[in-house]
C-alpha cells in the first residue's frame, strides 16, 4: 500500500477504509502455500489467534492503514464480538481506538444465499476511553433510518468487561456479579467433534442389537431423551446404533459415550438439558458434562431454568441464528454461571434437595 499510494502514506494513511472483508475460518485453508501465509499472519497480527476468521486480520490491517484520526466502517460477521478468536481484535478496538457504532442487521437477509448474522461497525483511530457507543438493532430495513431506538453504552464499560466481550446490551458488566461457572462445577465436552462427523458415519448401523444408542442435538428435550428417528449427514435412521471402531473413535471418546452424563443439545431455541443414565454415543452439536460437583437433577433444574436461557441469549446474542436458534459451544457453556450450594448447611441442602425431587418428577 505504502508502495502504490506513497502520496497518501506521506500524509499518514488513509482518511477512511469501508470495505465487506472475507468471511473465511483459516482451518479452511489448507496447502503448502496457505500455511507460509499462516505463520506471516501469526507473526505480523496479534488478531491472528485460536481458529481465527480472516475478516479480524483485514480489520487489523485496515487500521493500521488509517491516518491519525482516520475512519473505518465494516460488516462483519457478529461473532466477533463474543467469540474466543475475536478477544484479540476486541482488544485492538476497544483499548487503541474508538468504536463508534455498531448496527446489528442479523435478523435481516443482507446477504442472499448465505447464512451470515452480520454486524455493521463503525471504528475511528483514536483513544477516546470517555466514548460512548451507539448501538442500533434492526428488525427491518426502515430501522435503518431510526434515530430514537438506539442504545447508547460506555467504551469503558465494554473494556471492563468479561473477556472483553463486546454486549449490545446496556449493562455488560452484568455476569460480573457471578463468582461461579459451570466449569467449576463439572467437566464440559463435545461429543462427535466436527471432523470426524464423516468418519463416525461409518460405524454407525441401523436396527441392529450391538453398540450404543446415538442421539443428535434434536433428540434431546428438557428432562427427556427420544431414541430414534435420527436424520445424520444426510441419512435417517429408524433406531441408529454406534459401533466401536478403535481406528476412528478413540477410547476416551468411547468411554465418554458409555458413561452417565448431562447431554445438553447445541441447536436449540432455549437450553435443552437431560440426564443419560445408559451410556448413549453423541453426535455433532451434543454437549455433555461429567465429574459433577453436585447430584445431576439438581444441576439439571438449574440448565434448564428460564434464567440460564436468559443468560445465554442476553450474553451470547451475537452466536443467534435465523428463526430464533442458539448455537451453543463448550466455550459459552463453560461461562454459564452457576449457584454455589453448601450441602453442610441445612436450609441450602433443603432447597437443593427440593430441587432434585421436583426434577425427579418431571
Amino acid at each position: 500500500f505504502q508502495t502504490a499510494f506513497p502520496e497518501i502514506f506521506k500524509q499518514g494513511g488513509f482518511d477512511m477504509v469501508i470495505a465487506n472483508p472475507p468471511y473465511v475460518n483459516i482451518r479452511t485453508l489448507t496447502g503448502a502455500a496457505i500455511e507460509n501465509t499462516k505463520n506471516y499472519l501469526s507473526k505480523n497480527y496479534s488478531s491472528a489467534s485460536k481458529c481465527y476468521d480472516l475478516y479480524v486480520v483485514f480489520i487489523e490491517k485496515s487500521l493500521n492503514l488509517l491516518k491519525q484520526n482516520g475512519f473505518l466502517s465494516f460488516i462483519v460477521p457478529n461473532k466477533f464480538a463474543t467469540l474466543d478468536y475475536g478477544e484479540q481484535i476486541r482488544k485492538i478496538i476497544l483499548q487503541q481506538n474508538t468504536l463508534l457504532e455498531i448496527v446489528d442487521v442479523s435478523n435481516l437477509k443482507i446477504f442472499l444465499n448465505v447464512s451470515v448474522y452480520p454486524y455493521i461497525i463503525q471504528i475511528q483511530k483514536k483513544i477516546d476511553l470517555d466514548n460512548i457507543v451507539k448501538i442500533l438493532k434492526c428488525s427491518d430495513k426502515s430501522d435503518l433510518l431510526q434515530n430514537e431506538q438506539r442504545l447508547f453504552i460506555s467504551q469503558k464499560e465494554l473494556l471492563n468487561a468479561k473477556e472483553l466481550n463486546i454486549s449490545l446490551n446496556q449493562n455488560p458488566n452484568f455476569t460480573k456479579q457471578f463468582s461461579v461457572y459451570l466449569k467449576d462445577v463439572c467437566k464440559i465436552q463435545a461429543g462427535t467433534t466436527g471432523f470426524l462427523a464423516t468418519k463416525t458415519k461409518d460405524c454407525l448401523f441401523d436396527n441392529i442389537n450391538e453398540g450404543l444408542d446415538f442421539i443428535v442435538t434434536g433428540s434431546i428435550d428438557r428432562y427427556a431423551i427420544k431414541l430414534g428417528n435420527v436424520r445424520y449427514i444426510k441419512t435417517h435412521y429408524v433406531m441408529p446404533k454406534l459401533v466401536y471402531n478403535e481406528k476412528i473413535i478413540t477410547k476416551g471418546k468411547w468411554k465418554l459415550f458409555n458413561s452417565k452424563k448431562i447431554v445438553i443439545g447445541g441447536m436449540t431455541k432455549v437450553i435443552e438439558a437431560s440426564y443419560d443414565d445408559k451410556g448413549l454415543a453423541l453426535g455433532v452439536g451434543v454437549y455433555c458434562l461429567t465429574e459433577l460437583l453436585y447430584h445431576p437433577f439438581f444441576m439439571l433444574g438449574i440448565l434448564n431454568s428460564r434464567f440460564i436461557t436468559y443468560f445465554f441469549r442476553r450474553e451470547f446474542e451475537a452466536k443467534h441464528l435465523a428463526g430464533g436458534y442458539l448455537a451453543i459451544n463448550v466455550g459459552q457453556l463453560e461461562k454459564l454461571p452457576f449457584p454455589v450450594v453448601n450441602l453442610d448447611n441445612k436450609n441450602e441442602k433443603t432447597l437443593h434437595d427440593k430441587l432434585v425431587r421436583n426434577v425427579e418428577i418431571m
